[in-house]
């Protein structure tokens, strides 16, 4: 189950940052924590909210194991690579190239610029798991 909002993250669904720096809550009265968490669960979203199926299941954790430390799955904001939120919804990756399995199997295959290869590291099966579970975002 994926919570929103700052106080109800967990490591797969945060963006990373959170490890590099430690959240200080001192700033904020704990009850005006607590108010904004709540209002940030209540936030519309994009994309309907559904369980996600076995293979998206895989698929984000393969993405925590080997892409969260340079992509951000839940944020419009950069890590070290670009973010990937709603990236099957758009029109063109941000290399340009369109937004299809097949272009994005090729970048996760091949890398590009900065982003390592993952042949030798993910097979088939796990980029099919990956891809699933980038077309949630």
């Amino acid at each position: 189950m994926r919570f929103c909002g700052s106080l109800f993250k967990n490591a797969t669904d945060a963006d990373n940052r959170w490890l590099r720096r430690p959240f200080q809550f001192s700033l904020l009265p704990a009850s005006l924590i607590l108010v904004l968490g709540f209002a940030a669960c209540n936030r519309k979203s994009s994309k309907p909210s559904r369980p996600l199926t076995a293979q998206e299941l895989r698929g984000r954790e393969i993405f925590a194991a080997n892409c969260a430390i340079c992509h951000n799955a839940y944020k419009q904001e950069p890590l070290q690579g670009p973010p990937l939120v709603g990236m099957f919804s758009k029109r063109a990756l941000p290399s340009g190239m369109p937004a299809t399995d097949e272009h994005v199997r090729n970048t996760i295959v091949s890398g590009r610029r900065n982003m390592p290869p993952f042949n030798g590291v993910l097979d088939d099966k796990q980029i099919d798991d990956l891809l699933a579970f980038l077309h949630t975002l």
